[in-house]
Parts: structure tokens; sequence; C-alpha cells
């Protein structure tokens, strides 16, 4: 299940990316010209919409999943971990609630 999500970034890099080209190929070739861009704000916002969910996907695949694949690099499949480790990252569960001989070492 983590190398389907791990390498699913390309797949979302190029359909943006193709979605990008032929929207802007389409207002070129269409009627309404790349001008359209400015005068049609249904077309800007959705352009604005696009460029966010590059910026975010970019900013998720170059900087959190490489700090996630650290983490989970130093734990095995059977290592436990205590909420005191994963901080404030846990809902319902926090690092008081956990016992602390599991927090002191």
């Amino acid at each position: 299940m983590e190398n389907i999500i791990r390498h699913g970034a390309a797949r979302c890099f190029v359909f943006q990316g193709t979605v990008l080209v032929t929207g802007v190929l389409m207002l070129i070739v269409g009627p309404l010209g790349i001008g359209a861009l400015w005068t049609n704000w249904v077309l800007l916002v959705k352009t604005l919409l696009l460029f966010i969910l590059m910026g975010l996907l970019s900013y998720v695949h170059l900087r959190l999943q490489p700090k996630i694949e650290a983490l989970l690099a130093e734990t095995g499949p059977h290592t436990a971990v205590a909420a005191c480790q994963l901080g404030s990252s846990r809902i319902g569960f926090g690092a008081s609630d956990w016992p602390r001989s599991a927090c002191s070492s």
C-alpha cells in the first residue's frame, strides 16, 4: 500500500500538467483566446485552484514525504512507538495519557 501511495505522485503531476497544457491550448485555439483567463472569472478561479493543487502536491511530495519515510525507516513492522515519540499528532490518546515508563527511555 505504501508503494502505491509513494509512486502515485508522478501520476498526479502528469495529470495536472496535462490539464494545464490542454486547457491553455484550448484557450489559444478556441474562440475565447488566452485573454479569457483575465476576463472570465470562472476560468481564472479554476486555473488558480489548479496551481494551488500543484503547489500542495509538490510540498507534500518533496517536503513531507521524505520526513515521513525517514521516520518509518527508523521503525520496523513490529516496533511499538510510544505516544511520547509521536507528540501531539495522535488524536484521542496523547502523551499525557501514556504510561510514564514508556516515555522515560
